[in-house]
């Protein structure tokens, strides 16, 4: 089996808020990785509460050839490089499970949650496809704002595969509480009526600026100045990570085993 490279998308944040990443399309995972689009915008639809977070378990390991590492979900008999039985060689790198990015918003606690706005990721998310950002409180409810108003309570069944960017990284009681309380607040604005709903200038995005502004922490002035900025900061790092797990599992699932070449 040849081996290859998987690179990590490249990312760009231009001023109208579309973060650029690089998620193959289903038929062409083996021959090209083509740029693409992402716009975070205010449009969400109902998504299967079956599709779930559970991790598919990606294992990594390695073998005969210190320059590459096996990527499967089930580990071969065989070496897919060198054909010799797995059990004759002691691995160089053992089995490992790739750390799976998606969680399901009630595991989180007072985050910003990310997911395709149809679908989830692993299996619908293409490229160019609109992503819809909304926020946790303390007990993993969601909160989001779409054409619809701002919706609340437990709707975490719609968010069963996001990405979660935590905006601070030790969160204690106090921080719970004050988190809740301002969300409510903001909450209890009138601009998230479902008639203010403007997918260009205030929609999903614009409902967590707000109250992540509200929140006045000291270290997150600089990446609130503007929608560019925190798309840098917080978004654009997970959402870098998640496109190459993307590519790395549809490719897996594609061929059953993925050799990819190391910069080791």
């Amino acid at each position: 089996m040849q081996s290859n490279s998987l690179s990590t998308p490249q990312t760009t944040t231009p001023d109208d808020i579309r973060v650029r990443e690089s998620v193959p399309n289903s038929s062409s995972l083996a021959t090209s990785r083509e740029s693409g689009g992402t716009q975070l915008i205010g449009t969400t639809e109902t998504i299967d509460e079956t599709m779930s977070s559970v991790d598919p378990g990606i294992l990594c390991f390695q073998h005969c050839n210190p320059k590459s590492k096996v990527f499967c979900l089930e580990l071969p008999d065989y070496c897919p490089q060198c054909d010799s039985p797995m059990s004759c060689i002691e691995l160089k790198i053992p089995p490992f499970c790739v750390p799976f990015p998606f969680i399901c918003a009630k595991r989180t606690q007072c985050s910003v949650i990310i997911r395709p706005t149809d679908g989830d990721f692993l299996h619908h998310y293409q490229n160019a496809a609109d992503l819809h950002i909304g926020l946790t409180d303390s007990k993993g409810d969601v909160y989001e704002f779409d054409k619809y108003g701002l919706q609340s309570a437990n709707r975490s069944s719609s968010w069963n595969q996001c990405l979660s960017v935590p905006i601070v990284t030790e969160i204690d009681n106090m921080w719970k509480d004050y988190w809740d309380y301002t969300l409510q607040i903001a909450s209890q604005l009138d601009r998230w009526q479902p008639n203010q709903y403007s997918e260009d200038s205030n929609n999903c995005y614009s409902f967590v600026i707000t109250f992540l502004r509200m929140l006045r922490v000291k270290d997150l002035k600089p990446s609130l100045n503007s929608k560019t900025q925190f798309c840098k900061d917080f978004i654009v790092p997970r959402t870098k990570n998640a496109a190459k797990y993307i590519a790395l599992y549809r490719r897996v699932v594609k061929e059953g085993i993925c050799v990819l070449n190391t910069t080791q």
